[in-house]
């Protein structure tokens, strides 16, 4: 019987986790970590939205940015403002969702035209990452 309790369990969770993915529903909390050309990027983006679009703000070096951005179910995409040795920058990450529930990708910062790659990621205290279908 706890067998099947467990098994009606995990299906609940994975149904749930499909729709969520389905409905491009990306707002939360997620933890970013990347590289651009051997400079640490770590972003904690809290974001909001109906649908597939997205508002919010990621802290970057202890100073919050206005962010916006799109989850599709599938592909992440966000953009939010930066500064490099008193230059504005604008740092866009674009990435996929992997099948462990993280997004790898792509930065790409301009006017720089520096590139980079990230994984982002749901802190373990939130609601779990939603996962490809």
């Amino acid at each position: 019987m706890s067998a099947t309790r467990n098994l009606i369990a995990f299906a609940a969770l994975a149904s749930s986790s499909f729709a969520f993915a389905a409905d491009g529903k990306g707002a939360g909390k997620w933890t970013i970590d990347g590289d651009v050309q051997g400079y640490p990027i770590h972003d904690v983006c809290t974001l909001s939205g109906p649908d597939t679009k997205l508002t919010g703000t990621c802290t970057m070096d202890s100073k919050d940015r206005e962010t916006t951005g799109t989850f599709d179910g599938t592909t992440l995409t966000l953009k939010h403002p930066g500064e490099y040795n008193g230059d504005a920058l604008t740092i866009t990450y674009t990435g996929k969702l992997q099948k462990d529930g993280t997004i790898s990708g792509d930065i790409d910062v301009q006017p720089m035209s520096y590139s980079g790659t990230f994984t982002a990621a749901r802190p373990a205290s939130t609601t779990p990452a939603p996962k490809p279908q």
